[in-house]
Parts: structure tokens; C-alpha cells; sequence
């Protein structure tokens, strides 16, 4: 009943028109979607799995097939079998043009969909998402989507778009957030999954962003920065900008991220722990682990505390703009200043810069079968003596690094992850990606880092492949214990996000 009812909600959200990426990759008749009008002369079955009809895989191929069979008899049975006889039913009833009537409006250019997240270890949240391209003028479009649990938290966020040109995005980003299901487990390279502490926190985010060029592709840790609660739900929301990188020239390989935001925070740590905003009432616990201000109290936590944050990223990709399955090589740079404003975060100043390099390697011919290899690292540093409210600390877990976590499982000064991820089309409409991560958070510019110390993260995750603005996710992944294999805790996400 949950696969098909996750089948129906990725057929439905296909139903949002995507504007081609390219004139070069536009065509023919054969790969246009599902549901597209009647199958006559003039509309040939569309490439439901996306293979060429001459495709013949090497002999080879059974060499891997046997090795991770488990694998192979869930994609090719459970998965591909299923997908392929609902999609082939709906596209002959036309049961998308229909559904397309009810939720879209003004020609496609508006539409309106259900929106949930529900994952182990966080309330669930529930609401609506949605679209609105050529909103007042042609080069403007709007995102937006809104989510609640019908009892405390609330989470909203809406994303304006301007396409000055090709390639060149002015984003207009405002959030407000209520949560009670944050989780801090203390910082450096030694916590455990018994610290954990509960808070709530209050915060309205407003942010101006200019996208160029690659950077629209850069990743949500790249662009974001792990800290907890950056994105809307434990599966993400990469606040690239909408539709940019399908409207690239494939050559062009450079790009840049110029971004001012203003939040201000409250937090309430009284529900679950007094440990962790206040004074330090319990010796030994969670907040002890990292010193948060001169007279060992979390600085500035009592009420919360207002931020500036500029960030700049720089990025060079080798992939054609328009076939990120190619074979190439990605890297990002980037920094981000924090200050404080007003009286009572006026001792908050840091600053945090990292990179990400991430390698791709096309093992198909273009049939969108990739091995990636990426690894991130980051630092913070403070300055003039200042304060770095724990929030703000660089974080892993979640949906961009260590997935088999919560979101801010490690905290710490400075932190590191590589990732191993195979990552192939199961049908049309859905992509999977085996992956393996390890790393963890450290002191001051890794000097306390050693291999001992990493965590693994592993699993598999889906994606709907119809829209870069519109997408379903389902993870199912695990955590492990220091340099191990052995489970810690287990990880199950399904969410929608619309271009965030």
C-alpha cells in the first residue's frame, strides 16, 4: 500500500511542466512524457526506461548482479516491475491529463500539490507546495511550501526567482520556522547517541542570493552549510536556484554564489534539557564537551540571538551544464562571515570556510548509470574572542552528509566527509543511489582528527528524475558506530520539497 501510494504521488508531481534544459538535448518524439496524448502515429510510446531500443548490456554486467543480487532482485522486481506495468496503466487511461486539470492552472504555469515529511527521530509535517512561473513577467518565478504537525511546529519557506539572463539568478528567499524536535548532542569528535538533548527554536530567516553560472548546481552542504535545521526536513531542500542549471550553455563551467541573510533566533531548551541553553546546572553532560563562552555558560542562549550571515562560493565543473551524468570532475570553495546584531549577540562573530571536490565517472554511455566520490571539508574560526551560539557550529547528519543521522548528529569547529555513491535509473520517473560515507566532527582545523574516530553512514536512497523544482525522496539508511559497520541507529525518510 506505501509503494503505491508513493508510485501515485510521483506520477502526480510529474504533471509539472519543466522547462528544456537545452535546444541540444530537446527532441524526439520517442522520449517525450508519459501521458502526452494518445498513443497514435503521431505520438510513439514514449521511452518508459529510458534505454535505447538496441540496448544490450554487457556480458559482464551479471558480475555485479550476482555479487550485490539483493540489491539487483529489489531494483528489478520490486521496484522496476511495479513502476512499470502503473506508469504504462496511467499513460493508456490518461490518468495524468486528468489529474493534470485538477491541480494545475493558467495553461501549467500554476500548480498546487500535497506536501509531507515523515522520518524516524523528528515530528511529521504536512501541507502544501507549490509553483508559479511567468507569476508578473516571464523571467519570474515563484516556490513555496508549507508544512506543519498540527500541534507545535510550523515550517514555511517561499523562493522568488528573477532570470536576469542565462544563467544568472537573483533569489528572493524568505522562512519562518517553529520546531521542538532540534537535537544537540554536544560537540568534538567523542559524542554519543546517548547525549542527546532535545530544544525548540523560533527563527525567521530573509535572504538575497545572486546564482551565476555552476554554482546553481552546487550541493546544499556546499552552498548551505551543515548547521542544524538549514533545510526544512531531514531529506533536505537545496536552496539552489530554481530551474538554473537546465537553462546553462554547456560551456559554461565556472560559477559563482553571492548571498547576504538576516535570521533571528529564539530558542527554548526548558522542555527536554535545561543543560543546554543556560547555565551549566548538570557538570558532565552534553554542553560540556565544547567551552561556549568565558564563564563556561552558553552565551547568548538564554533568549536566542540575531544573525548576519555573508556567504560567497565559487565553483568549477567540467560536465557539460546540461548532462550531469557525465563523466568530469566539480569543486567548490566557499566562506561564510557570522555577526551578531543588536546588544545581546553583539560578542557573536566568526567565520566558517570549507571546500567540496567531487569526481564523476559515466559507467554507462550516457544511459545515466554514475559512480561519485566526494569529499567536504570545513572550518570555523572565531574572531576577536567572539561567541559561536551552538546552532551555528558546523553539523553532519541528515539528508547532505551522514545520511544513516539525524540532522546535526556531530558538531564541532571543524568537520569532514567523504562519500562513495553509485547512483542509476531504476525506470522512468525514479533514480536510485547506493552510497557509503564516513566522518565526523573535530576541534580546531581537524587537529585532533584521526581515522579511529570517523562514523559510517550507509543506504539507499530514491528520487523522482521529472523535475530539478518538484521531487519525492524516500532514505533508508544507517548509522554506524566509530570505524565499524555495526548498526548505531537506523534512518527512514520520505519527503516532497519543491525547489528549495
Amino acid at each position: 500500500m506505501v509503494l503505491s501510494q508513493t508510485l501515485a504521488l510521483l506520477l502526480a508531481l510529474s504533471l509539472v511542466p519543466v522547462e528544456p534544459p537545452s535546444e541540444a538535448i530537446q527532441d524526439t518524439t520517442n522520449e517525450r512524457a508519459p501521458d502526452d496524448g494518445e498513443l497514435t502515429k503521431d505520438r510513439k510510446a514514449p521511452d518508459y526506461d529510458g534505454r535505447e531500443p538496441d540496448y544490450a548490456p554487457s556480458g559482464a554486467v551479471w558480475i555485479p548482479r550476482v555479487v550485490l543480487f539483493p540489491f539487483y532482485a529489489v531494483n528489478q522486481y520490486l521496484l522496476r516491475v511495479p513502476l512499470a506495468v502503473t506508469v504504462r496503466f496511467f499513460d493508456e487511461k490518461n490518468v495524468l491529463t486528468r489529474l493534470k486539470s485538477a491541480l494545475t492552472f493558467r495553461n501549467g504555469t500554476i500548480g498546487l500539490f500535497p506536501a509531507f515529511a515523515v522520518a524516524n527521530g523528528q515530528r511529521p509535517g504536512f501541507g502544501v507546495t507549490g509553483y508559479a512561473n511567468d507569476l508578473f513577467v516571464e523571467w519570474h518565478a515563484v516556490t513555496m511550501t508549507a508544512t506543519t504537525d498540527f500541534s507545535h511546529n510550523v515550517m514555511a519557506v517561499m523562493l522568488n526567482s528573477f532570470h536576469l539572463s542565462r544563467g544568472v539568478v537573483l533569489n528572493l528567499r524568505t522562512s519562518v520556522e517553529k520546531r521542538n524536535d532540534l537535537v544537540f548532542y554536544g560537540t568534538g569528535r567523542d559524542t554519543r547517541e546517548s547525549n542527546q538533548r532535545r530544544f525548540s527554536r523560533d527563527r525567521p530567516v530573509g535572504a538575497l542570493e545572486l546564482v551565476i553560472g555552476s554554482a546553481a548546481r552546487a550541493s546544499g552542504q556546499a552552498s548551505n552549510g551543515g548547521s542544524i535545521g538549514s533545510s526544512n526536513h531531514d531529506l533536505g531542500a537545496n536552496t539552489s536556484s530554481s530551474g538554473v542549471a537546465g537553462k546553462l550553455p554547456d560551456g559554461n563551467h565556472l560559477g559563482m554564489r553571492l548571498a547576504v541573510e538576516f535570521t533571528n533566533v529564539a530558542l527554548d531548551c526548558s522542555e527536554r534539557s535545561i543543560d543546554i541553553c543556560g547555565p551549566d546546572h548538570l557538570k558532565g553532560t552534553a554542553d560540556d564537551t565544547y567551552g561556549m563562552g568565558k564563564t563556561g555558560e552558553a552565551a547568548y542562549l538564554y533568549s536566542g540571538y540575531a544573525l548576519t550571515r555573508f556567504k560567497l562560493l565559487v565553483s568549477a565543473d567540467s560536465r557539460p551544464a546540461t548532462k550531469p551524468e557525465a563523466t568530469g570532475v566539480r569543486f567548490d570553495a566557499f566562506g561564510r562571515y557570522g555577526k551578531g546584531l543588536g546588544e545581546r549577540s553583539r560578542d557573536v562573530d566568526f567565520v566558517r570556510y570549507g571546500a567540496e571536490l567531487s569526481g564523476f565517472l559515466d559507467v554507462s554511455g550516457g544511459r545515466r548509470r554514475v559512480l561519485a566520490a566526494n569529499l567536504y571539508l570545513e572550518m570555523l574560526d572565531i574572531i576577536n574572542h567572539g561567541q559561536v551560539p551552538f546552532p551555528e557550529l558546523i553539523a553532519l547528519g541528515g539528508p547532505e552528509g551522514m545520511r544513516g543521522f539525524l540532522r546535526a548528529r556531530f558538531q564541532g569547529r571543524s568537520a569532514t566527509v567523504g562519500t562513495l555513491e553509485y547512483r542509476w535509473p531504476i525506470w522512468t520517473l525514479l533514480d536510485a543511489s547506493l552510497f557509503y560515507e564516513m566522518g565526523n566532527a573535530f576541534d580546531t582545523h581537524l587537529k585532533d582528527f584521526t581515522v579511529k574516530y570517523l562514523f559510517g553512514s550507509y543506504g539507499l536512497a530514491f528520487r523522482s528524475n521529472f523535475s530539478r523544482d518538484v521531487s519525492a525522496q524516500v532514505l533508508f539508511a544507517v548509522g554506524t558506530e566509530r570505524w565499524s559497520v555495526a548498526p548505531e541507529r537506523f534512518q527512514f525518510a520520505i519527503a516532497t520539497n519543491v525547489g528549495f
